[in-house]
């Protein structure tokens, strides 16, 4: 309803580095949510409806590997 800011699970490097979804529908990064606290919160720009369903799947994480 009036809240618009949660808590990740896990931390983020940017608001592409997840998929959102709210009620059945895909969010756009930087227009429907951005990241916050060190990539540790999603902030919607509006709230989701009490009754909506919200999932966020997490895309990866960025690694690096040494090459020889």
């Amino acid at each position: 309803g009036s809240t618009t800011t949660f808590t990740l699970d896990y931390t983020v490097g940017s608001s592409s580095s997840i998929f959102v979804s709210v009620a059945g529908v895909a969010q756009e990064p930087e227009v429907a949510y951005n990241i916050g606290s060190g990539g540790t919160q999603i902030i919607f720009t509006a709230a989701p409806a009490s009754s909506d369903t919200v999932f966020v799947i997490f895309l990866g994480i960025a690694m690096e590997v040494a090459t020889l």
